[in-house]
C-alpha cells in the first residue's frame, strides 16, 4: 500500500507543478489592462494601507498595477499617462489664479523648470503649496499637448483639491480619449480622499455600479468639497462597458482562477 500512496503523492505533486507553468505561461502571454497609482500627496501625508488596498481590489479586477511614490513624480510621467486603462492621480491640484485652469502638482522643484525644452514652458507653472514649497506644475494644455499618443478609453480619478472645479483638465483627458475624469469640487481633506476614492473603486469593481452611483453623495464633511465626474453622459456606464477587457468570457473566469491559484501557492 505505501507504494501506493507514494505514487499518488508524485502524481500530485507533478501535476501541481505542470499546472504552475501552465498557468503562469499562460498568464505572462495575456495582455491585461494597466493601472497606475501617482502619489504625489505623499509628499505630505503617506497613506500606505491606502495604496496597498487599492492595488488590491485592482489587482482582484485582474489589472496589472504600477505604484509611483512621491520623488517620481515628474514631468515625464505625466507624459506616460496615456499608457493606462485606469489613472488614479493622488495628486496636489488647484485653479490657476485668475483662470479656469486646473494645475497638477509635480514633485519637481520650480528651480529644475530651466531643463526642460522651451517649447514646453508655456505648459508650466509655478504650483505653491500653503507651506511655500514651489513646484513644477501643469496645465490642462500639457495633457492636450505633450502626452504621449491617447487614452484607451481610460478612467480617471482626480484626488487633489479642486480637480473638477472647472472642467478644464478634465476637458483635456477627455479630447485625448479617456471615458471619465472624476474629481472635486473644492478643497477636499487627505483622509476623506482617500476613504471616497477606495469607496469608489469598491463600487465600480465589486459592487459593478454606474459611475454616477458610485460617486453619488460622495462630500466632505469638513470643505463641503463634492465628488462629481466628467462628461455628463458617462454617469450611466459600467466601468466594465468600456475598459478593455484582459480576456473575454471563459477567458475571464479562468483568468481569476489563475489569480486564486497563484495567491494559494504563495501560502506554501
Amino acid at each position: 500500500m505505501n507504494w501506493k500512496v507514494y505514487l499518488l503523492v508524485s502524481v500530485i505533486i507533478c501535476g501541481g507543478v505542470a499546472a504552475s507553468f501552465f498557468v503562469l505561461s499562460y498568464m505572462g502571454g495575456q495582455n491585461y489592462p494597466t493601472a497606475i497609482i501617482v502619489d504625489n500627496l505623499a509628499i505630505n501625508y503617506r497613506n500606505d494601507t491606502f495604496v496597498n488596498q487599492v492595488k488590491s481590489l485592482l489587482e482582484e479586477a485582474g489589472f496589472k498595477v504600477e505604484y509611483f511614490d512621491w520623488d517620481s513624480v515628474n514631468l515625464d510621467l505625466y507624459r506616460r499617462l496615456t499608457r493606462y486603462e485606469m489613472i488614479i492621480l493622488r495628486v496636489h491640484s488647484h485653479i490657476l489664479e485668475g483662470t479656469d485652469d486646473v494645475c497638477f502638482f509635480t514633485s519637481e522643484s520650480i528651480d529644475k523648470v530651466a531643463k526642460y525644452p522651451r517649447e514646453w514652458q508655456d505648459y508650466l507653472v509655478d504650483a505653491e503649496l500653503p507651506d511655500g514649497r514651489h513646484f513644477i506644475g501643469i496645465k490642462p494644455s500639457f495633457i492636450r499637448e505633450l502626452a504621449e499618443g491617447d487614452f484607451p478609453n481610460s478612467t480617471v480619478i482626480a484626488m487633489g483639491c479642486e480637480s473638477l472645479a472647472k472642467e478644464s483638465m478634465a476637458d483635456a483627458f477627455i479630447a485625448k480619449g479617456a471615458k471619465v475624469y472624476i474629481g472635486w469640487t473644492y478643497d477636499v481633506t487627505l483622509n476623506y480622499t482617500d476613504t471616497a476614492t477606495l469607496k469608489v473603486l469598491k463600487c465600480l469593481f465589486i459592487e459593478n455600479k454606474t459611475i454616477s452611483e458610485a460617486v453619488k453623495g460622495l462630500i466632505d464633511p469638513k470643505t463641503y468639497a463634492k465628488l462629481k465626474y466628467y462628461p455628463p453622459e458617462a454617469g450611466n456606464l459600467r466601468i466594465f462597458e468600456f475598459t478593455k477587457k484582459f480576456v473575454e468570457t471563459e477567458e475571464y473566469s479562468f483568468s481569476h482562477w489563475c489569480i486564486c491559484y497563484r495567491r494559494f501557492f504563495r501560502k506554501f
